[in-house]
């Protein structure tokens, strides 16, 4: 439905509704075809496209952290059962909050400075991986440690395939790493950049990695073999999403000079 059938449709409900001894007139449009025109309409719940069809939109809301759990939020994943995972900064962070009907509470401490991304495996099994060299495995009231990455500052992506291994971005040499699951890491790829800060994974199984410094987009298609399928003019490339007709979008951060 666009959004001026939206209006007609209302304005024609609207005289229906009017007492019985109105005169009945005739439906009104409106088109408008501009963002300054919908500014002044209230839009909650609801989000109109560049192309005038109106659909359902988000409603945002907020809810706090538990105490003493961190400061900052800094990853999320979901999980199978629509309820929602973040991981904590600093400030008494390094913490896993699950978020359930409004509500968050501590689901692991990895007792680390801060978790700096997440990931689900095809079994529902969560992954944290931290500002140390380790990553964890969670569930509610524990962190385990499930890999010690070698010559590793950080890791600061991750992402899980359908074999069930572990694709890690780390910092600060650009490394992919590869974890089994076993726990047994290996290098996967030397990037020319320093950090590795984004990962995801096509549903071929090509991965895609966004680093930062240089702000370069990989393309990944075997343990050492890649190429740079953008160079973006920003430094950070902060988040990559495929869909399902292999098309890759990137979140490219770019700072601000002055």
């Amino acid at each position: 439905m666009r959004f001026r059938d939206l209006l007609a449709c209302g304005l024609t409900l609207g005289a229906v509704l009017a007492g019985r001894d109105a005169r009945a007139v005739g439906t009104r449009t409106f088109e408008l075809d501009s963002l300054e025109k919908l500014s002044g309409g209230d839009l909650k719940g609801a989000s109109v496209g560049s192309d005038g069809v109106v659909r359902a939109g988000w409603m945002l809301g907020d809810v706090p952290l538990p105490e003493n759990s961190g400061t900052t939020v800094t990853c999320s994943a979901t999980l199978p059962d629509g309820s929602v995972l973040v991981g904590t900064g600093p400030g008494e962070g390094g913490k896993v909050v699950r978020i359930a009907n409004d509500r968050a509470a501590v689901f692991a401490d990895t007792k680390e400075n801060a978790v700096s991304a997440l990931a689900v495996d095809k079994a529902g099994t969560v992954f944290a991986a931290t500002t140390s060299n380790k990553i964890y495995k969670v569930s509610q009231g524990r962190a385990d440690v499930f890999a010690t990455l070698q010559d590793v500052d950080s890791v600061l992506s991750l992402v899980a395939d359908k074999s069930g291994a572990l694709f890690a971005g780390a910092g600060s040499e650009g490394k992919i790493m590869r974890i089994e699951a076993s726990g047994a890491s290996s290098l996967y790829l030397k990037t020319d950049d320093s950090f590795v800060v984004s990962l995801a994974l096509g549903a071929d199984g090509t991965l895609y990695a966004g680093t930062s410094s240089k702000g370069l987009l990989y393309r990944v298609t075997a343990a050492g073999r890649a190429s740079v399928l953008y160079d973006f003019p920003g430094e950070d490339v902060h988040a990559i999403a495929v869909g399902p007709d292999k098309a890759v979008w990137a979140i490219a951060n770019e700072a601000q000079s002055g």
